[in-house]
């Protein structure tokens, strides 16, 4: 008998303690299972490695979680993501974004509710506007492929204007050429390197 009450005591415990255990960990992430909170919904083509769990901003600040991600009965692939924000008189435009972005260098997804500039509130229960903001990585590369595509525009335009000047210095070369060769045929003499000249000059008529 003394034994039965002994492992009915440990499996308590036990029990209590992994209670604990998952109530500490999703309180560590954010999560207050005794807060009062108002659930939203966005619905989005893809979620970009968004998962259950992961907070939700506003202004920086982290006011609630992701609680659920479901494909949308009857859709085509559609996601219904479901989640809460911890503050019940926390309140925002009804055309707000529901912003799938990453959160840190790691690429962790969050949601940031971007606020619309309706006169009227969202409330508990409301779906929100959905879009998906590029990763860093991405980012990154659209900025380095603009930089890109500037520095090549510009060595294009370096390129053309060096081509038209060397063009217009030889043009004033030949027109000076043509010019002195004319001057020797009237006069009737030339020297050796004026008859090179002109002989070029000829050449290039």
């Amino acid at each position: 008998m003394n034994t039965l009450r002994s492992e009915f005591k440990i499996g308590v415990l036990v029990v209590a303690g992994i209670v604990l255990l998952v109530l500490g960990v999703n309180y560590l992430k954010g999560f207050n299972p005794f807060a009062r909170s108002n659930t939203y919904y966005a619905v989005y083509d893809d979620v970009a490695g968004l998962a259950v769990s992961n907070p939700v901003l506003i202004n920086g600040y982290q006011v609630g979680q992701v609680r659920r991600i479901a494909f949308v009965e009857g859709g085509q692939g559609e996601l219904l993501v479901e989640f809460g924000v911890e503050h019940p008189k926390l309140f925002f435009p009804s055309n707000s974004v529901a912003m799938i972005h990453s959160s840190d260098l790691f690429g962790t997804k969050a949601i940031r509710i971007d606020r619309g500039d309706s006169p009227v509130s969202a409330l508990a229960g409301d779906t929100l506007l959905d879009n998906v903001e590029d990763d860093i990585a991405a980012q990154v590369a659209k900025q380095i492929e603009q930089w890109m595509q500037h520095r090549q525009h510009y060595l294009q335009h370096r390129r053309l204007s060096a081509q038209a000047d060397l063009h217009a210095y030889f043009e004033a070369n030949l027109d000076a050429t043509s010019t002195r060769c004319e001057w020797n045929d009237y006069h009737g003499h030339s020297r050796e390197s004026d008859a090179s000249h002109c002989a070029i000059a000829h050449c290039n008529g």
